[in-house]
């Protein structure tokens, strides 16, 4: 009875989940960052955002760590690196009473190793002995601070970056402890441009009203440690495994296991009981090692077999843009057939509506280059 109880607790907690999801989801075109930050948080892994500056990278970070405002804890800890950071902006000042006995002890209150969320800007600039000090903490959650281990309340870590680290500087060991690795493009849709541009700031920022304690994400994290497994959708991650790895990508015993890890609170959020074939489209943002394999190679396998909806919504609107972008009308004939693919495209996504939130938002996109066509018909007056 206990464990039927602790099960539906923890499925409560999904909508919560749910909530914060539609709050973060007003920013413009980030719905799959959205995605990977709110995995990441489920699953106690830490993930890597690399993008131009400006793309909203810690805007999201920071938007998630106010859920966690109202319990009394550090909820965020920001840090721009470089090569010249020191051991002490991170982790704290060193105790003088402490250092008088021969001890190194930081004082970390206010300081990474007492955040429940870290947000580590520019990481691969910083300084070998930073990076070394981060390792342990990203993996284990663990600080030893003077001769002791110090258990952190980390709850999840991210890392941003403008560019991807350079494989001559020995950062593969870092690199690694980002199980969840995402490229952030820069908006590029009509639509997307026209409400980066004329929004209001209200418009464009989360303004996350979900509070959440600790205690709700290790819960949140007991059920989907206890997620089955469809068959159907253990057959389709071993058979992405395989052709990954035909591909040359080689994927690691650790990272394996990581991916099931994922895979499974990608299942909670997407508000399911079990994992499911399309509940692996999160694995695309896992399975690769070198920059560019994340959508040539390991994006288009995992699109291929696990046909989720979310993959199947991001399919259609890039193509809904490529119609709209490349329409040339000429005749009316021409504006018909580009307006009906349009609309093809729109029936599709509000099909789909109730399964995910970014259907809705697709959607609304669609009608929007639907309007474009229009008034680019009537403009060119082929009556």
């Amino acid at each position: 009875m206990n464990a039927v109880k602790e099960y539906a607790t923890g499925m409560a907690l999904q909508q919560k989940f749910d909530q914060l999801f539609k709050e973060l989801d007003v920013m413009v075109e980030r719905h799959d960052e959205i995605r990977a930050v709110l995995v990441a948080l489920l699953s106690g892994e830490n993930s890597l955002f690399v993008g131009d500056p400006g793309t909203g990278k810690t805007m999201l970070i920071e938007s998630l760590s106010k859920v966690f405002e109202a319990f009394g804890i550090n909820s965020m800890y920001y840090h721009l690196m470089n090569e010249n950071s020191e051991k002490d902006e991170l982790f704290g000042p060193l105790n003088i009473m402490k250092m008088r006995e021969g001890k190194r002890v930081h004082e970390t209150d206010g300081y990474l190793p007492s955040a429940a969320v870290a947000c580590l800007d520019e990481i691969f600039k910083s300084s070998p002995a930073v990076l070394n000090m981060l390792l342990r903490m990203l993996n284990e959650g663990v600080f030893v601070n003077g001769n002791e281990r110090v258990q952190c309340p980390l709850l999840a870590g991210f890392a941003a970056s403008n560019e991807w680290p350079d494989s001559k500087k020995n950062l593969d060991a870092l690199f690694d402890r980002f199980v969840i690795r995402k490229t952030v493009k820069p908006v590029v849709s009509a639509a997307g441009l026209k409400r980066l541009m004329w929004d209001s700031d209200a418009d464009l920022t989360p303004d996350v009203t979900v509070r959440l304690s600790p205690q709700d994400v290790y819960e949140a994290r007991r059920v989907i440690r206890d997620l089955i497994w469809q068959t159907d959708a253990v057959a389709c991650i071993e058979e992405i495994l395989k052709q990954v790895e035909a591909e040359g990508i080689k994927v690691g015993n650790r990272r394996r296991r990581k991916a099931v890890k994922v895979a499974r609170a990608n299942a909670y959020l997407n508000g399911s009981a079990e994992v499911r074939p399309q509940d692996l489209d999160i694995l695309s943002a896992v399975l690769w090692a070198i920059p560019g394999e994340e959508e040539e190679v390991v994006g288009k396998i995992v699109t291929k077999l696990a046909n989720s909806v979310e993959m199947r919504i991001g399919g259609w609107l890039e193509q809904a843009r490529e119609i709209a972008k490349n329409a040339n009308i000429v005749t009316l004939a021409e504006a018909t057939a580009v307006g009906q693919k349009l609309q093809d495209i729109f029936l599709k996504l509000t099909e789909h509506s109730n399964e995910s939130p970014r259907a809705e938002a697709a959607a609304k996109e669609v009608t929007h280059l639907i309007s474009e066509v229009s008034y680019q018909t009537v403009g060119n007056d082929l009556s």
